[in-house]
């Protein structure tokens, strides 16, 4: 559920990290370095923590994807076991 709330707030995330992409990139991007060097440096810093907190967080659900749609649905199934166990104690 809170996936659906949260999914325009995903989306645009993307799309402004697409933009700095694109800008740091660019031969603008490349002028604005020399003159604003601490400033690329940052968006430098927040495009490789991006892209390793992405990977690192998407890694559970790809693999999860790879292992098959039967074992992925009877981890999931198992998980969510645990999770009202837990809640019941």
């Amino acid at each position: 559920m809170v996936w659906y709330v949260t999914m325009p707030n995903t989306l645009f995330g993307l799309i402004v990290y697409a933009i700095v992409h694109m800008s740091y990139f660019s031969e603008d991007g490349k002028k604005c370095k020399e003159v604003q060097e601490y400033r690329a440096d940052w968006l430098l810093v927040e495009i490789i923590a991006f892209w390793v907190l992405f990977f690192i967080y998407s890694f559970p659900f790809i693999f999860t994807l790879c292992l098959g749609k039967t074992r992925a649905d009877a981890t999931l199934k198992n998980a969510e076991d645990e999770v009202s166990d837990i809640e019941e104690d």
